[in-house]
């Protein structure tokens, strides 16, 4: 891999170290690493990629969200908030620590991931993985794994039990189950846990596998001067494991249905908006339980990056929100957020506050003072800079603020190159 990056970018290696006070990254996703089994892992890829940075004097890797994804592959929609994706593990860590018995065959590799031969083979290894640590435990690993089930349980008990509960009702959404699975009737529960208890230990221990690689991968890009920035989506999946154990902090009727959707309202892009599917929170309920659900998410993904981005940061000033009734975002309105209130409490917490606030979109007033209150740093995308208004235009780089990270695009916009190539050809 190392060849292949010196190959495609040998301008960057040849770069000095200037003491400037400011730093350079790069953005690239965990699985679009070039992996030899169907996707990019918390493998030797990954550590290649660390040294990549170190010998181009980078300083800065950000990732997409770390959580399970559904059948769109899409980080910014998962089934929990606090979990991981499995399909980033590293088979041949499995196979140093004599948890599967030979490593399996590679995948073949291209210009693109193959998402669903990557998992599958992930979901055998992992069977074969488990099935050897239950026959012959090894004292660390045991050690290690009791104390993340303990560590974690404030949120790994109830994924893991809601992972079961999908897999025995054919993968339905969690509001399509039986009755007493839905409201999770205790007593009913208690039993089902009894009855599934090696299936839901499996699923914690995947989890800990996951856990581990990537604190360990983390733990080389710090020794080698890596910070890692990780990235946190504000709203989460209805048929998720936060939704269907916490409705209470949801915006749900009596019946636990979404009562409004999140999304954002018409623009430039799009005549009827974006209508995400995902419900909108009940600010007041979460503040009444201090924040507890976010503090503990927050934590969670800290452990696993330096600093974090908050996706769809203007939604914690205001937000859109449309009845669940409605097949576009057209007639939605804006409701106040937590605002202030929320930062406080975060402050409190979380004192060097390493957040970074994605402020792209439909912003007012409200969201920069938010943001300048507590001293986050906004985003500017060069991309952006180069239309109609280029003099004034935030993006553009005579424009940019000290207190900024500058992306050259997005991971929702076409590469810079190919936009430079489109607005010169339509000269």
């Amino acid at each position: 891999m190392s060849d292949v990056l010196k190959q495609d970018c040998p301008l960057v290696l040849k770069g000095e170290t200037k003491k400037t006070g400011r730093g350079a990254g790069i953005l690239l996703h965990i699985t679009s690493l070039p992996g030899k089994y169907g996707v990019g892992s918390l493998g030797s890829e990954a550590y290649q990629f660390i040294d990549f940075l170190k010998d181009s004097h980078q300083t800065y890797w950000q990732i997409l969200p770390f959580n399970p994804v559904s059948g769109t592959w899409s980080p910014y929609s998962s089934s929990s908030a606090f979990a991981g994706n499995t399909t980033w593990i590293d088979p041949e860590d499995l196979f140093r620590k004599k948890l599967i018995a030979s490593l399996p065959q590679t995948l073949k590799t291209g210009n693109t991931v193959h998402f669903e031969p990557a998992i599958s083979l992930r979901k055998q290894m992992l069977e074969e993985a488990f099935q050897n640590f239950r026959k012959k435990p090894n004292p660390l690993i045991e050690s290690r794994f009791e104390s993340f089930c303990q560590d974690e349980h404030y949120w790994l008990e109830d994924y893991a039990l809601f992972c079961i509960l999908k897999e025995t009702n054919a993968h339905k959404a969690w509001d399509e189950w039986p009755e007493d699975f839905k409201i999770r009737e205790r007593i009913i529960l208690n039993r089902f846990r009894k009855k599934h208890a090696e299936l839901i230990f499996k699923v914690k221990f995947e989890q800990y596998i996951f856990h581990e690689q990537f604190l360990k991968m983390k733990s080389y890009a710090n020794s080698r001067g890596i910070r890692i920035i990780g990235d946190m989506p504000i709203y989460i999946s209805y048929d998720s494991a936060d939704v269907w154990a916490n409705p209470q902090l949801f915006n749900l009727d009596e019946t636990m249905r979404m009562k409004t959707m999140a999304g954002v309202p018409p623009d430039y892009f799009s005549n009827t908006g974006q209508l995400w599917g995902m419900p909108v929170f009940d600010w007041k309920t979460m503040k009444r339980e201090d924040y507890s659900w976010w503090i503990e998410r927050i934590r969670r993904n800290l452990k696993f990056c330096d600093i974090l981005r908050f996706d769809h940061f203007r939604g914690f000033s205001s937000y859109w929100e449309v009845p669940s009734s409605e097949k576009t975002a057209v007639n939605g309105w804006w409701t106040s957020g937590p605002g202030d209130d929320f930062f406080k409490a975060l402050y409190r917490e979380f004192p060097s506050m390493p957040f970074i606030a994605e402020d792209l979109g439909e912003i007012d007033e409200d969201v920069y003072r938010l943001r300048d209150t507590f001293n986050l740093p906004g985003m500017r995308v060069i991309q952006f800079a180069f239309g109609s208004d280029l003099r004034h235009s935030v993006h553009a780089p005579h424009m940019h603020s000290l207190n900024s990270i500058i992306y050259t695009v997005l991971t929702t916009t076409i590469p810079l190159l190919d936009g430079i190539k489109m607005k010169l050809t339509k000269r």
